[in-house]
């Protein structure tokens, strides 16, 4: 390389120190040169710990089937929506259908089954357990083509039942009120136990909340609507014999059966015996018997068998094999 060349050559590399000198100077101290922009971090994904934020619920919502025996036509589903706080609702989603009062059920559907058609009522009906099988079964053919009545004052239930009568499809009515000895209004104590518990009886439950509510006569109900009863329940906390007592001219002149509750230590074998007597009743303890013992009645201390079967005539061995075999279905 010539002496002229390395001249030239470091002359160049002075001029470019001279301007980045320069540039350096006119844009301050502090300043450097711009950076590519980062990426924006992706959002952290929730643990398993992490809480999830849900709607509450207020509301309880399921279906529940009830086996059929062997031989008869599926039953459908029964849908079930009702307050998270209502009880049967909660024990039947937790038992299912079958597992409700199985022992009564069966001798319900039985009875559903070989009675003539007629009026059946569920009277102390809650959200109507017992109206709603009956009305599974009319709708599946399974039994006569029965009038469904169901009996209940506590206006929250009331609603309930309708709304699940309407939600299956299944044809019966829900009167707002109770039955008792007259016709007049009373006021029904709301249970601090569970609504299952609410009754006109003001010492049957502790109760802090109660409402007036209408009374109707078994007699006069029966009457208006012109029919026959054939089958009537009735779980009244207590009023069992008040609801008898109102319907002693029906019962004597259409001879229904019925299945009633009866409470231990409160009085209703006492003051219901006499008046069964008088009809020429026969009673059987619904206890899960390949045929119920008849006998006079008696609350069971142990409250597992509350129900009674309360017949003009003792039932057949074809009731007992049938109510056995709707019973069986269900274990």
């Amino acid at each position: 390389m010539s002496e002229f060349e390395r001249y030239a050559r470091a002359a160049l590399r002075r001029a470019r120190r001279l301007q980045r000198q320069v540039v350096a100077r006119r844009r301050g101290p502090g300043h450097h040169e711009p950076v590519a922009a980062a990426e924006p971090a992706p959002k952290p994904t929730p643990s398993r710990s992490t809480p999830v934020q849900r709607p509450m619920l207020t509301r309880r919502r399921f279906t529940t089937t009830l086996p059929a025996p062997a031989g008869t036509p599926p039953l459908p589903p029964l849908a079930i929506e009702a307050p998270l706080d209502a009880y049967v609702p909660e024990r039947l989603e937790k038992v299912g259908l079958a597992g409700y009062e199985p022992d009564t059920l069966a001798a319900w559907c039985t009875a559903l089954e070989q009675r003539p058609q007629g009026l059946v009522y569920d009277i102390g009906a809650n959200i109507g357990v017992f109206a709603l099988t009956a009305g599974l079964l009319v709708r599946a053919g399974l039994t006569p083509r029965h009038e469904l009545i169901a009996i209940e004052p506590t206006p929250d239930l009331v609603e309930v039942a309708r709304a699940l009568l309407g939600r299956n499809h299944l044809d019966a009515v829900v009167l707002a009120c109770a039955f008792g000895r007259e016709r007049t209004t009373a006021t029904f104590h709301l249970s601090d136990k569970s609504d299952a518990s609410s009754s006109l009886n003001e010492k049957f439950r502790p109760s802090t909340r109660k409402i007036e509510v209408a009374i109707e006569r078994l007699d006069d109900e029966v009457a208006a609507r012109g029919g026959i009863p054939t089958l009537l329940k009735i779980d009244t906390e207590t009023t069992e014999p008040d609801v008898l007592e109102g319907g002693m001219a029906t019962v004597e002149r259409h001879r229904p059966w019925m299945i009633c509750e009866v409470l231990p230590g409160r009085g209703a074998e006492e003051r219901l015996q006499p008046m069964l007597d008088g009809l020429g009743y026969r009673t059987y303890r619904l206890d899960g018997g390949a045929a119920a013992s008849e006998g006079p009645l008696a609350g069971d201390t142990e409250y597992t068998y509350l129900n009674w079967l309360l017949a003009p005539e003792a039932p057949d061995a074809a009731f007992w094999s049938r109510t056995a075999a709707w019973r069986d279905a269900w274990r």
